[in-house]
């Protein structure tokens, strides 16, 4: 692959989720002047762009890292059956990710200068002094879902 990828970056896409939201979400960047790799709902993942391409999801880590959209809220508990769907879905795919780029399976409240998974949260406090995004949301629970990535991989590994 033509970049060095060393961060996944989580988001939420601030719509609901449901089965479908992906595409529609797709469509919506299809007319903006953002981006991401993958956009997943309870009951899909679309992929949006290669990840050896640099998406607009993240300022200051753009360059370095796979951007995941999340249908759903920065303000949700993540703890209802669509949520967990969803979730389980996003485990695998961030496996899948973590393991073609030898990315740590480790959660970073600060990804600067270091290789993990994080959410555009952790990146704006990092990045831009706490000003603007703060989605996934205080609720989502960072380092269980490294966690899980990293059981995982570690189920799929003979």
């Amino acid at each position: 692959m033509s970049r060095k990828v060393d961060l996944v970056v989580l988001h939420t896409c601030e719509c609901e989720c449901r089965r479908g939201k992906a595409k529609a979400v797709a469509r919506y960047f299809d007319h903006v002047n953002v981006s991401a790799h993958y956009i997943v709902d309870p009951g899909e993942v679309v992929a949006y762009a290669p990840e050896d391409r640099v998406c607009w999801h993240a300022p200051g880590v753009n360059l370095r890292s796979v951007g995941v959209e999340l249908c759903g809220y920065a303000a949700q508990t993540w703890d209802d059956p669509l949520s967990e769907s969803e979730l389980e879905l996003a485990v695998a795919l961030v496996a899948g990710i973590c393991d073609r780029w030898s990315i740590p399976r480790v959660w970073l409240e600060n990804p600067r200068g270091a290789s993990g998974i994080t959410g555009h949260r952790q990146v704006t406090n990092a990045y831009c002094s706490g000003r603007g995004h703060q989605d996934p949301g205080v609720r989502f629970d960072g380092p269980g879902f490294a966690q899980a990535v990293a059981a995982h991989l570690a189920q799929r590994t003979p």
